[in-house]
């Protein structure tokens, strides 16, 4: 009897132990809990913070503007501040698990073990979660930058876009004045300048992309194998190749202007060689004809004497004599008089070719280095910028057409 009431007080009091164990587990469970509490309290704040920079972010964005990357400095700000307060928080909860785990209030892999470990683990990965929210602002506000820099390329690109609807407009008109020696005429002036504005915003554009790249390069330094940014610096270069391209295509454009202007003035020059030469051709046979009307009178002249010598009784040799060396000197004078003035006429017609010849060289010697030859053109455009901006303005209000402010403000810096 003794016995059994033994065994029923061993048991009782093993129930006790495992109540009071239980109650311990429990207790221990609720202090770490009231630790999740108070840092969940903490968090919220945070979160808030959080959802009120996100909330701007797309009322900026719906409102139409470019979102400030100062929202994106605040939301990393913030969210670094949140993960300082996670670690700290997974720091409490591991000490207070592996307290109650030296204690021998709880025990490894059992059910507060597991709850309380569960807790720790979401911590790791909420910082998981935050880190790369973290990384995503910050692709955030290198693409806002890289958005940026685009959009900026593309109004520059809007002004070369203006500058071949400008010269257009121009082309059925007259760029060299024939009427004038081939001289350069307003609209000339004018497509020069034009040419001169795409070929400097296409420079400074391949500038800029190299300065673009270079800070790519910078940040591949610490990232060589991040494929965003090896394809943004990909896409640079490209882009930089085709600004190149494009301010030679205008170099080039330059040069066949001023390889039509140097023919204008060619053919007008050849005109007034063409026509000095038909004026000297129109001397000659004037010249002949006068010469012809001589020989005639002296072939009369002649007859006359014949006729008056048969009328004398007698005819005295000596005179005879003399009358024809007289004639022989006077023809040999006239032929002297005519190979001078034949000779005469093709030393002028040499010298209006060689004229020619020379006036082509001296032109076309500025072809020889088109880099000179553009900041020549460049510098005569930026002196005559007002008469060119005059002509811009004239030609688009023909067809209703307002420049836009930075192809005024091209002209009006004269640069």
């Amino acid at each position: 009897m003794d016995e059994k009431i033994n065994d029923e007080k061993a048991l009782d009091c093993r129930d006790a132990i495992i109540d009071l164990k239980e109650q311990e587990s429990k207790l221990i469970e609720q202090r770490f809990n009231n630790i999740k509490d108070e840092y969940d309290a903490i968090l919220k704040q945070f979160e808030h913070t959080q959802s009120m920079l996100e909330g701007a972010i797309d009322i900026t964005e719906t409102s139409g503007y470019i979102v400030s990357t100062k929202y994106y400095d605040s939301l990393i700000s913030n969210e670094n501040e949140k993960i300082n307060k996670l670690y700290a928080e997974r720091e409490a909860l591991v000490n207070s698990l592996n307290s109650a785990l030296s204690s021998g209030k709880i025990d490894k892999y059992s059910e507060s073990w597991y709850n309380m470990q569960d807790e720790i683990d979401s911590i790791d990965e909420s910082i998981q979660n935050c880190n790369k929210s973290t990384i995503e602002w910050e692709n955030s506000i290198r693409q806002i930058q890289w958005d940026l820099f685009d959009k900026l390329q593309d109004r520059i690109s809007k002004i070369n876009d203006e500058a071949d609807f400008l010269k257009e407009l121009m082309s059925s008109e007259k760029m060299y004045d024939d009427k004038n020696g081939g001289q350069i005429t307003e609209y000339g002036k004018a497509t020069f300048g034009l040419h001169g504005v795409k070929h400097n915003t296409f420079m400074a554009q391949a500038d800029e992309y190299r300065k673009e790249m270079e800070k790519i390069d910078e940040q591949l330094k610490s990232d060589p194998f991040n494929q965003t940014l090896i394809d943004r610096r990909s896409e640079l270069l490209k882009l930089q190749q085709e600004s190149i391209t494009s301010a030679k295509q205008e170099k080039d454009a330059i040069k066949d202007l001023v390889e039509d202007g140097i023919k204008s003035q060619l053919d007008a020059l050849q005109k007034l060689i063409d026509k000095y030469t038909d004026l000297l051709d129109t001397n000659k046979d004037m010249y002949d004809y006068q010469k012809q009307l001589a020989e005639k009178q002296k072939e009369i002249s002649s007859i006359e004497k014949q006729l008056a010598a048969y009328q004398g009784d007698t005819s005295e040799e000596g005179a005879s004599k003399r009358q024809q060396l007289q004639n022989d000197l006077n023809d040999a004078k006239q032929d002297l008089a005519e190979t001078q003035y034949e000779r005469s006429i093709a030393d002028q017609k040499k010298l209006l070719d060689d004229l020619y010849e020379q006036y082509e060289e001296v032109l076309n010697m500025r072809l020889d280095n088109i880099d000179v030859l553009v900041s020549d053109v460049i510098a005569n455009v930026n002196s005559e910028a007002g008469a060119i901006r005059d002509t811009l303005e004239a030609k688009a209000d023909s067809v209703g057409y307002t420049m836009t402010e930075s192809m005024n403000t091209i002209w009006n810096s004269a640069n």
